[in-house]
């Protein structure tokens, strides 16, 4: 049963084999059939669908060209109309980037770049080949110096003294303007004897209070004459001098060959100092002389009259005339057969310099208030004592053409006088007081021209303001060199009439006195914008007086005052060499003689 039932299974399991191989060997043969359709129908599909790729991917590039084409318009379009809004935006944000620069911080600019190249000028100037140009850039720098020292000390006490006597005693306001006016010509009395009282200290008269010796005075030194050395001026030891016969020599110190020259130090250091102090105190009194005249001018009846106006003039030159005549009287003669030829030396010195201070004094102020009746006359309102018209005015081309021809007729009238009546007192005050009426002219004219240009107005640069003065000064102090260099061309080129350089050298003078009007404006309204900040602004007025008065005049008197005395020295003996070589007679022209016609340096 058992083997029965085993071959049985067996035959079944080999039939169930048998069929299973039958059946997929005909199931292979469909299957086979069906894959090849199967693949042919895919292939057709794919050839389909890769043409409706073909299709697709042609009109998506179509439509991705048209929408970049149009998103490009687009763009165009919006460009254009934002470009409107960006040019009023653009504007804004100009102005929000500037803004990053304050107004201080271009003034600062402006001022820095315009301060190096004014001071290159400088240096080209004070170093140029011509030795006449050298001295008149010196005396431009020494006139400006002096005349800006002189009206800020001035100017410093002048409002204290306001400040604590005149305005709590008279009132700031009318009902004492006589009394307040008899108290400014007080006021400039005395300024007026201090200047003369200084004028005799340091011109060695009083030998006993000054300090000078005669005897050591009178004797001459071996002094250091090379100027690029930091001991230029100091005194040598005989023993170091290769030659000690004449005036110049050679020495030798540290090894080395310096240049030697004997010179009279005291009587230099006198010298200096007197004209120093000399010029200071002249110009103070006569800034006082122009204060007390000005409150002269405004009283009234000249106040209401131009035509009267000139009467105040009068009036303030014959006050001064009689000052003259007192101090001639009064100062000491150099006559007297006791007196030492250093005595005489001294005299001489102290007369010379107080004429020179006291024209110095008439010609500020006289000039000063016959120009203030002049332009009175021209537009009917009678400036302020400071020069400006209250209310501010427009005087128009016929007034400022006025103002100039008065300058002209001025500057003609002193250089007939230098030409044809040199030497008299006389002469001397028409030639300082028309140069000097010269300048002022010119200069007020020019700011009249200034207050005309609307250019001006709309930078805030107009002639009131800060950078309207500078642009002011630095205009007339260019016009007065370009002047300066045309006649010295002029003189260079003459046969060297004495007559023709005193006319040249009188206008030179008045473009230097010109130039120093011009920069003391601009520091007196520096001095005015630093004190309007202040809490005190006359405490800060009377810090920078001090200041002045400590480093300023110093080094005036000894680095700048002492060219402008050597180049005068030096243009002398040239022209004593020169009438030697021509064989006229006649002796060397002195140092102090020159003072008296060469007056460039003077103020």
């Amino acid at each position: 049963l058992i083997y029965e039932s085993a071959m049985q299974i067996t035959n079944g399991a080999v039939l169930c084999l048998l069929s299973y191989l039958v059946l997929a060997a005909a199931n292979a043969g469909s299957h086979a059939e069906c894959d090849a359709g199967l693949q042919r129908t895919l292939l057709e599909d794919n050839e389909e669908l890769r043409k409706e790729n073909q299709q697709l991917r042609l009109q998506l590039s179509m439509a991705s060209s048209e929408r970049r084409l149009q998103e490009s318009r687009e763009e165009k379009e919006k460009v254009k109309s934002e470009e409107g809004e960006k040019d009023s935006e653009g504007e804004g944000e100009e102005e929000g980037e500037e803004e990053e620069f304050t107004s201080v911080d271009v003034g600062c600019g402006w001022m820095l770049l315009g301060s190096v190249s004014f001071t290159i000028v400088m240096f080209y100037l004070v170093n140029w080949t011509d030795d006449d140009i050298r001295r008149y850039s010196w005396s431009v720098i020494s006139t400006t110096l002096s005349i800006f020292t002189a009206v800020l000390m001035f100017q410093g006490l002048n409002t204290v003294l306001s400040e604590f006597v005149l305005d709590p005693v008279l009132g700031s306001t009318g009902g004492f303007g006589l009394l307040r006016t008899m108290l400014g010509y007080l006021f400039f009395l005395l300024w007026f004897v201090t200047m003369q009282l200084a004028i005799i200290h340091y011109s060695g008269v009083c030998t006993s209070a000054s300090g000078y010796s005669p005897v050591a005075d009178s004797d001459q030194s071996w002094v250091i004459a090379d100027g690029m050395r930091a001991d230029f001026g100091d005194c040598v030891d005989e023993s170091e001098i290769r030659t000690r016969t004449g005036v110049k020599s050679i020495a030798f110190r540290e090894g080395l060959e310096v240049f030697v020259q004997k010179k009279r130090l005291g009587k230099e250091k006198r010298e200096r100092q007197t004209k120093c102090w000399a010029t200071l105190f002249a110009h103070m009194s006569g800034f006082a002389a122009i204060s007390a005249g000005g409150d002269l001018q405004h009283l009234s009846p000249m106040s209401d009259s131009p035509g009267l106006s000139f009467l105040a003039v009068a009036i303030n030159a014959t006050v001064l005339l009689i000052l003259h005549q007192l101090m001639a009287l009064i100062r000491p003669k150099e006559g007297g057969a006791e007196r030492s030829p250093l005595e005489k030396e001294c005299l001489e010195l102290c007369d010379e310099e107080a004429i020179d201070a006291e024209s110095d004094v008439f010609s500020l102020s006289v000039s000063y208030l016959l120009v203030q009746a002049i332009r009175f006359s021209l537009t009917g309102v009678l400036p302020e004592k400071l020069g400006i018209e209250v209310p501010a005015i427009k005087p128009g081309q016929q007034c400022i053409l006025g103002l100039y021809g008065c300058g002209l007729v001025f500057g003609t009238i002193a250089a007939v006088t230098a030409r044809s009546f040199n030497g008299s007192r006389i002469s001397n005050l028409v030639q300082s007081t028309g140069s000097t009426a010269f300048a002022w002219c010119f200069l007020w004219a020019t700011r009249w021209v200034a207050l005309e240009i609307e250019l001006l107005d709309k930078l805030e640069a107009g002639p009131a303001t800060m950078e309207g003065r500078i642009l002011l000064a630095l205009f007339l102090s260019a016009a007065a060199f370009a002047v300066i260099f045309v006649l010295d061309a002029i003189e260079d080129s003459g046969p060297g009439d004495a007559n023709m350089s005193r006319v040249i050298q009188n206008i030179i003078t008045a473009l230097s006195i010109l130039v120093g009007f011009t920069w003391e404006q601009c520091f007196d309204g520096g001095l005015e914008a630093v004190s309007s900040r202040s809490s005190r602004p006359m405490l800060t007025q009377m810090c920078f007086t001090a200041m002045v008065a400590v480093i300023v005049i110093p080094a005036w008197r000894r680095h700048i005052l002492v060219k402008v005395l050597q180049l005068q020295e030096f243009k002398l003996a040239r022209q004593a060499a020169k009438k030697g070589k021509n064989g006229e007679s006649g002796t060397s022209p002195t140092h102090r003689g020159l003072l008296l016609t060469d007056r460039a340096g003077s103020d």
